[in-house]
């Protein structure tokens, strides 16, 4: 895969991070935020999911 497709936007704010990837990185970039979100022991918001899953650090799926 070429290096350009790994670009990727990011909005930050003081208590969000917003990261925009290519969809051809959905499913690297989901289990990758998704691990990192559990070892941070911070939230995770799938905002691309049709149920617009939220992960909360203490495991529970809302």
């Amino acid at each position: 895969m070429e290096k350009e497709s790994y670009v990727t936007d990011y909005a930050i704010g003081k208590d969000v991070i917003y990261a925009a990837f290519a969809r051809l990185l959905a499913d690297e970039a989901y289990e990758t935020v998704k691990n990192l979100a559990k070892e941070y022991n911070v939230g995770f918001f799938d905002v691309s999911s049709v149920k617009g899953e939220i992960f909360f650090p203490n495991g529970e799926i809302l």
